[in-house]
């Protein structure tokens, strides 16, 4: 009995060092998937109409442009969290309607490891000073030139470091047109690419000396 007893002891001493074993690494974050992770979070406010964060969605992007996770805004401080590979990643702001950013603009945000959180203000365009206006505008096609006709497209740059969405979708020829601060321009199309096509973010630009430029979809395998 003295024999049974102090094996079964033995046994629960075992059990219990390696469940506290099991915590420790727990507490230290080292449990499967969590090495080398980082927390981000993105902090969203509009002071000229607060009910417009209702409709809004944070996006992360990596390094190709492509979306690594999206959520809502918290209902209680309108905050996005993200527990992702250490690494930097864009912010991108998306409506829940084509148009919800219709009036609006916001600067343009990068995370990184250092610094994993960022608060955004989206604010009115008629508060933005732009003094130095100069017109712009994209025609979009599909890879056999024809026009990609209902769809939105946004412009990130310029003075202010500013993302603005085109106040319509594109018309019958694929063009929009935008009426903003003189600048350089990155073109991006990817949220609202018509389903079967994508685009590279990064591959056009407006600038001053070309103001007015044709970007062309890429089918999507």
């Amino acid at each position: 009995m003295k024999k049974t007893a102090s094996l079964l002891i033995t046994f629960i001493c075992a059990l219990c060092i390696a469940a506290c074993a099991l915590f420790v690494c727990a507490c230290n974050g080292k449990e499967s998937g969590a090495e080398g992770q980082i927390t981000y979070s993105v902090t969203v406010k509009c002071d000229n109409f607060p009910m417009l964060l209702n409709s809004v969605k944070v996006q992360l992007k990596d390094s190709q442009g492509d979306t690594v996770g999206e959520k809502d805004l918290s209902q209680t401080d309108n905050v996005a969290s993200f527990v992702l590979d250490s690494g930097n990643y864009d912010v991108e702001l998306v409506g829940k309607t084509p148009n919800t950013f219709a009036s609006y603009v916001w600067s343009q945000t990068k995370l990184t490891a250092a610094n994993p959180s960022a608060t955004m203000d989206i604010v009115s365009k008629a508060s933005i000073s732009e003094s130095n206006k100069k017109n712009y505008s994209v025609t979009v096609q599909y890879p056999d030139g024809s026009p990609v006709t209902e769809i939105y497209v946004q412009v990130c740059g310029g003075p202010n470091g500013s993302c603005i969405l085109s106040e319509s979708a594109t018309d019958s020829t694929g063009k929009v047109t935008y009426e903003i601060a003189a600048g350089e321009y990155e073109i991006h199309i990817k949220n609202y690419c018509p389903a079967g096509y994508t685009f590279d973010d990064s591959q056009y630009r407006l600038t001053e000396a070309q103001p007015d430029v044709t970007v062309k979809l890429t089918k999507t395998a």
